[in-house]
């Protein structure tokens, strides 16, 4: 039997993934990469439910029993306020690999995908430089 190929990526990177193919395209192109992205949105919102899930549940309550939020002063987002050593356990989750089989089905997407996203020229920062470049690397090395 034929080994099946796989595409492994970190947990964390699948909302990222999304983002970096969001792209005007045309065509057969435009339908490949969205076959792609509903192959695994599922996982990234479930991935992003249960992070915030575990960030409340591992966060600090107050008397009540409730989490404690703080408010980010400078964007005035709120966030759960998690212990360094939770904030591991929640780490160590999104660094988990979510393996995608690469079947006759989905081969095709997925070799759009790739393309897509190694053949891009959006411009990048140093931190999207960073996840790109993890992106790239678990597409290169589907085996």
């Amino acid at each position: 039997m034929a080994k099946v190929k796989a595409l492994n990526l970190q947990k964390r990177l699948l909302n990222h993934l999304v983002f970096f193919l969001d792209m005007p395209l045309t065509g057969s192109k435009a339908r490949s990469r969205n076959r792609f992205i509903r192959l695994i949105a599922p996982m990234a919102q479930e991935v992003e439910n249960e992070r915030v899930k575990m960030l409340k549940d591992l966060s600090e309550k107050d008397e009540k029993g409730e989490p404690k939020v703080e408010k980010n002063q400078i964007t005035g987002a709120e966030h759960y306020i998690v212990s360094t050593e939770n904030r591991k356990k929640v780490d160590e989750y999104l660094d988990e690999d979510y393996v995608l089989d690469i079947l006759p089905s989905n081969e095709k997407d997925v070799k759009v995908a790739k393309d897509l996203l190694l053949n891009s020229e959006m411009k990048l920062n140093i931190e999207l430089g960073d996840i790109y470049d993890k992106l790239c690397t678990a597409f290169e090395e589907i085996k």
